[in-house]
């Protein structure tokens, strides 16, 4: 969630720096924009609110995954704008690596070195600890990101691709905002 939010704030400065405007965020549309704001936050509160409701985990989980594969087509649906097409492979290889594990499987070998303990516990509904039965481990959360506390974490590859996908979407809004702005400015002087 930290790696998203910095994606989002790293995509509109790059968007800004290149000479854009935070003008262009407000025009942008995407197509599902309802639904996919709906799933985003389902996805953030499902795990908190089944847990909190006493939801059988396998019940809670399948949800989850519906989320995701919403998620997805979503982000398909939306191919024509940059960094969509990252996003959704980034959506749909976590959700192939959830699916098969039951879980996010995650490294606690990467987990300790974020962490800076020995003793780290990996028990949610979306995740759970790396054993010798975990499918297709190199696709888990098994990349370490150093930092300070609350921004650490450890990613899979299809965290990478979403939040380099989400930085690239905002980047390019952003920008082509600035140049929307410029154009509509000088076609006025004439």
């Amino acid at each position: 969630m930290i790696l998203f939010l910095v994606a989002v704030i790293v995509g509109i400065a790059v968007g800004l720096a290149r000479g854009g405007s935070l003008a262009r965020l407000e025009q942008v549309r995407l197509r599902g924009e309802a639904g996919l704001v709906f799933l985003l936050v389902l996805q953030m509160a499902l795990p908190a609110v089944t847990t909190r409701l006493g939801v059988p985990a396998m019940l809670a989980l399948g949800a989850w995954l519906l989320a995701m594969a919403g998620l997805v087509v979503l982000a398909l649906v939306n191919t024509r704008e940059p960094g969509m097409v990252l996003v959704a492979l980034g959506v749909a290889l976590n959700l192939m690596v959830i699916g098969l594990n039951a879980g996010m499987p995650v490294s606690e070998r990467a987990l300790n070195i974020v962490a800076r303990s020995d003793t780290v516990e990996v028990s949610d509904l979306v995740h759970r600890t790396m054993d010798d039965e975990t499918l297709l481990p190199w696709l888990t959360d098994v990349i370490p990101v150093p930092g300070p506390r609350g921004l650490r974490g450890v990613v899979s590859i299809g965290d990478l691709l979403l939040v380099a996908g989400a930085g690239w979407f905002l980047a390019d809004a952003v920008r082509r905002g600035g140049d929307e702005v410029k154009a509509a400015g000088s076609g006025s002087h004439h």
